[in-house]
């Protein structure tokens, strides 16, 4: 049985941050050493190379942060503390009581992929997400059950 505060993370938007950071970074790289040495072989198409590197680099990290993160803290006395939000906008949001459910979606390899959902205030919030379905399914029964055990005290 767990005790308060269970403390849940969704910090699957950090990696993709973290991706689309080190590539823009190796972008850099290659076109500083590009502009100080000459360009390689290809030159002529090099600049069109790199401008579509660039493009898909600054796309890709405006994407990854537009991504919401979250931190969802269940408290004694059907309180629950939501932290969510995107890069740089956070907002803090209580609600005491919530709607959880599995999502079965596939990678991009095709494989199963799995998202706790909530219905929180805000909108729909991805409280976990994971290729092990059993793991959230212990989650979500651990989460409703302190929520229903503190309804009935």
């Amino acid at each position: 049985m767990s005790r308060y505060p269970l403390v849940i993370r969704n910090n699957v938007a950090l990696f993709y941050r973290g991706f689309m950071t080190l590539w823009l970074g190796a972008v850099a790289i290659a076109t500083f050493v590009a502009l100080r040495d000459g360009t390689p072989e290809p030159g002529r198409w090099w600049p069109v190379i790199m401008l579509i590197f660039w493009a898909v680099g600054i796309s890709g990290l405006i994407w990854s942060f537009n991504q919401e993160t979250s931190v969802l803290r269940i408290r004694s006395n059907r309180s629950i503390h939501i932290e969510r939000g995107k890069a740089f906008r956070r907002q803090e949001l209580w609600t005491d009581r919530g709607r959880f459910w599995i999502e079965e979606t596939e990678d991009s390899d095709g494989d199963p992929y799995f998202k706790l959902w909530m219905d929180a205030p805000g909108g729909q919030l991805a409280v976990r997400e994971g290729h092990q379905r059993d793991k959230l399914e212990s989650l979500k029964q651990e989460m409703e059950s302190l929520l229903h055990r503190s309804s009935l005290n």
